[in-house]
């Protein structure tokens, strides 16, 4: 089905990272700009939100470093601005104020995840996002699942992210951003109004694209 074009300027922000120091690890979030009366999006203004957004962003995970192994490092991010009615960027950039590592151990595999469910005021799949944050370094709870407290950390964290884009503008004093659930199927784009993270362990099998096995077992059948 083609992309149904949204009919507000769009930025998706695009945090990233990686594992073991080769495979790459992203997680991404949508804001709307202005209300569709905004003119053309300008680089000078993506600059000035970006460096926002990854202060928050830096901010943020810095919260989350005693949940990862210092094998886990957020390097920067990214973003990609899309005028109104478009359905390719037209502008992108990216920034970093200084990578991080974490530092607790190793405890669970390189493709554990916590799905963060970003929710709207609209119920339906295509009204909610996910952004998929690696937790590498906490012990499951004698349920097998991740504990409370990591359930609120991870939570907090990136409600920070979206609640400080939400309170910024584009550019020093542009139009306002609200950080959405874009549907490009619906051609819409709706609010976030909540971030729940529950204690299911998620994966995301495609981190180990670029992992190598460390180790095999091996057993012969006469």
């Amino acid at each position: 089905m083609a992309p149904v074009p949204i009919g507000v300027p769009l930025v998706k922000y695009v945090i990233h990272g990686t594992i073991l120091n080769s495979q790459t690890w992203s997680m991404a979030f949508w804001a709307t700009v202005g209300d569709g009366t905004t003119g053309l999006l300008t680089q000078l203004d993506l600059n000035s939100s970006l460096n926002a957004v990854e202060s928050s962003v830096h901010g943020a995970l810095g919260t989350l470093l005693t949940s990862q192994p210092a094998s886990w490092k957020y390097e920067k991010t990214s973003a990609y601005a899309y005028n109104k009615n478009q359905i390719h960027p037209s502008l992108t950039g990216e920034v970093t104020t200084g990578s991080m590592v974490g530092s607790a151990g190793p405890v669970m595999p390189a493709f554990t995840a916590l799905c963060a469910t970003l929710r709207t005021a609209t119920p339906g799949r295509s009204f909610r996002g996910r952004m998929y944050v690696p937790v590498l370094g906490v012990n499951a709870g004698s349920d097998l699942q991740a504990p409370q407290d990591t359930c609120d950390k991870v939570a907090t964290a990136i409600g920070n992210i979206l609640r400080n884009t939400s309170t910024s503008h584009f550019g020093t004093a542009g139009p306002p951003q609200e950080c959405s659930v874009v549907s490009w199927t619906k051609g819409q784009a709706n609010p976030i109004t909540s971030v729940v993270v529950n204690s299911q362990w998620d994966v995301q099998h495609r981190r180990t694209d670029k992992l190598l096995a460390a180790r095999s077992g091996f057993a012969l059948i006469p």
